[in-house]
């Protein structure tokens, strides 16, 4: 390994510690607080909105800059569009479906069992609501959004953490896909436990595509309407009063 490839790793180990551990913790902190000031005035959402398609420049430099220190090209962290890519993509579409379904569904089964609160529509909803356009403009700059949040996660994930570090390390970027798809879960922790696993559980479906098409592309693609969702999520609606006894 040469010395910029060390480099070039001890920065995206730097990386997965504050994705993985720094943040996480933060996140929860200024979440509460960004909701709160949310609810007091809802044109911070607007606000907020602005400053993540300003972060995506800033994060989309330190991704070229962390790969221009490795020296093994952009090709190397899913930037290009390999020729296999298009044949890939349908197989890897279906393994990352099959393996986020089975997460999914393992998650409810043990939610139903053991915390059958966490799956309540409305709780989940809650965890959520500060994302959620409501304004007219909100909604139109949200898919522009969609894009932003796609970009940034998959340039680190799946760009940094499993292309382009199996390739420094010389090894096989599916070892990669599961740890990496851990740590994404964990980054949400806001979410609660089952916006965790459920998170992990999309990251290992855009983890199976990108490395069975060794391009961004396709996950962000994904990731991006995934997103894009929010904008049709309405409150549920409250439940009914039970009827009073005689």
């Amino acid at each position: 390994m040469t010395l910029r490839q060390a480099v070039a790793l001890a920065a995206i180990a730097v990386l997965a510690y504050l994705f993985g551990v720094v943040l996480p913790r933060r996140t929860e902190r200024l979440i509460e607080a960004l909701r709160e000031r949310i609810r007091l005035d809802p044109t911070v959402r607007w606000a907020f909105y602005q400053r993540y398609l300003r972060l995506t420049v800033v994060v989309v430099a330190g991704f070229a800059v962390t790969v221009a220190l490795g020296g093994e090209g952009a090709g190397s962290a899913g930037v290009g569009w390999p020729p296999y890519a298009s044949r890939q993509f349908l197989p890897g579409l279906v393994a990352g479906l099959a393996a986020a379904a089975l997460v999914l569904a393992l998650a409810y089964a043990y939610g139903s069992r053991r915390d059958p609160g966490a799956l309540d529509t409305a709780q989940q909803y809650a965890r959520v609501e500060f994302l959620v356009p409501h304004a007219q403009r909100e909604r139109t700059i949200w898919p522009l959004v969609c894009v932003a949040i796609a970009v940034i996660e998959e340039c680190v994930y799946r760009g940094l953490f499993v292309l382009y570090a199996a390739t420094l390390l010389g090894i096989d970027p599916w070892w990669l896909v599961l740890p990496v798809s851990v740590l994404f879960g964990l980054g949400h922790r806001y979410q609660g436990w089952l916006g965790v696993v459920g998170t992990g559980g999309l990251g290992l479906m855009f983890g199976i595509v990108t490395v069975a098409t060794g391009s961004l592309w396709p996950a962000i693609a994904l990731h991006a309407a995934f997103d894009v969702r929010l904008m049709f999520v309405r409150p549920p609606a409250p439940a009914a009063p039970e009827p009073a006894g005689d």
